[in-house]
């Protein structure tokens, strides 16, 4: 039987590497896949109740941490990354969101002064998200599939 924390990362991966890769190649996180990630936590719902309330609560804080971002940002980031943020805050729940946003934070932010650094381009350069938001999401399952408290990181159900 696979367990719900098995599950999650599934779902995470299959919706999280299209995405990713998109964003790469194009800067967009299309509907389409953050609607089939949303179908697909919808699923694990259905299938684990329990974790209903850990999800709607981790999705809402995916969308106003980065929906503040984005207000901020003043088209800085897309608003794709808002809507991929939320499904990432309903995938690691309420407990796991805070684990991911630090993995996503410090891993975007190394990348981005790495190009900084070759580049030279500027500030200004666009940077896909995306693959920062998937891995900080799968970190923070993984994490909590091995059992490991860690930083931020309170326990799931």
């Amino acid at each position: 039987m696979i367990s719900h924390g098995d599950l999650r990362l599934l779902v995470l991966l299959l919706t999280g590497l299209p995405v990713s890769l998109c964003d790469l190649r194009t800067l967009i996180i299309p509907d389409r896949y953050v609607a089939a990630g949303a179908l697909f936590a919808g699923v694990v719902v259905i299938r684990f109740p329990a974790l209903a309330l850990c999800t709607a609560v981790g999705g809402l804080a995916g969308f106003l941490v980065f929906r503040t971002v984005w207000s901020l940002s003043r088209g800085g980031m897309g608003y794709g990354d808002v809507k991929y943020a939320s499904f990432i805050g309903a995938i690691t729940g309420s407990d796991g969101f805070c684990f991911a946003l630090l993995v996503t934070s410090l891993t975007g932010l190394v990348a981005a002064l790495l190009i900084l650094a070759v580049d030279g381009r500027g500030v200004r350069q666009r940077l896909p998200f995306a693959p920062f938001l998937t891995l900080g999401g799968a970190a923070s399952l993984i994490a909590e599939r091995a059992g490991l408290p860690g930083l931020l990181r309170v326990g799931a159900p």
